[in-house]
């Protein structure tokens, strides 16, 4: 059973699973076969992808799943992030650091039609704050 957990560089990764690091907004996935993984981990990983790239990113996902895996995916959604900024729950600076921290910041619901146009059936979706995690299987 082959478990990957996808991280920013320099991060940890969970016991247990293959660390896959994202670096200069992508990933190598080469020593993986197509269809191999069960699980795929990548949840606050979208932030490190830029936008232009999402979409090749899950397919290289989605190609490294097999059929009955799952994927967990998320980052920060950019309509609720807005309306924490505008609410007053976070502060002009923590935005600031959010924002440009990140290289990408798509909204849950458009991540979502990427996933299950691919053929993914999105069996969760959760929120905290303003990031998201979507899970979904092949």
């Amino acid at each position: 059973m082959t478990k990957i957990h996808i991280v920013p560089q320099g991060s940890e990764s969970i016991e247990g699973y293959q660390k896959i690091e994202v670096i200069n907004g992508s990933i190598d996935l080469n020593s993986l076969a197509m269809n191999e993984c069960d699980f795929i981990l990548a949840s606050d990983i979208l932030d490190e992808v830029p936008v232009s790239n999402i979409q090749t990113f899950v397919q290289l996902l989605e190609s490294r799943t097999r059929r009955g895996g799952k994927i967990c995916i998320g980052g920060t959604d950019i309509r609720l992030l807005s309306r924490a900024i505008i609410s007053g729950e976070i502060n002009s600076a923590e935005a600031n650091e959010v924002i440009f921290r990140g290289r990408s910041c798509l909204d849950m619901s458009s991540i979502r039609s990427l996933l299950q146009s691919l053929g993914l059936k999105v069996s969760s979706t959760n929120y905290q704050g303003y990031r998201y995690e979507i899970e979904a299987t092949r």
